[in-house]
């Protein structure tokens, strides 16, 4: 089920929850999530409401955005130990895969191509 974020708040909160569990169990992506955050916010489309996935009333660490129209998800692929940035869901295709690695070009140029 899909949640929506509101507010800088939640969003905030929401990349908080993000980052501690990446410092616990994904730590070749904790500081790459700073760099997509703020492409999301700015690259996204204007009045894009972004959503995060909720299983079982917890938030889990899947994102939401649109850009020119169409549904991406950001959500960790422990096999590949990255980000992968999705086509429509978790299962569509994957477009990018972002770890501490990349660059900021390489997270902005993902995210504006869409």
């Amino acid at each position: 089920m899909a949640q929506p974020i509101s507010t800088i708040a939640e969003f905030r909160n929401y990349l908080q929850l993000v980052e501690e569990r990446a410092q616990h169990h994904a730590k070749n992506v904790d500081t790459v999530i700073l760099a997509l955050a703020g492409a999301v916010v700015m690259l996204s489309d204007a009045g894009n409401q972004l959503e995060v996935r909720q299983y079982r009333g917890r938030t889990v660490n899947v994102l939401w955005l649109k850009k020119r129209g169409r549904r991406f998800a950001f959500s960790y692929n422990h096999d590949a130990n990255a980000i992968e940035l999705r086509e429509r869901s978790v299962t569509g295709p994957a477009i990018s895969r972002f770890t501490n690695r990349s660059t900021l070009r390489e997270v902005h140029d993902a995210i504006s191509q869409l």
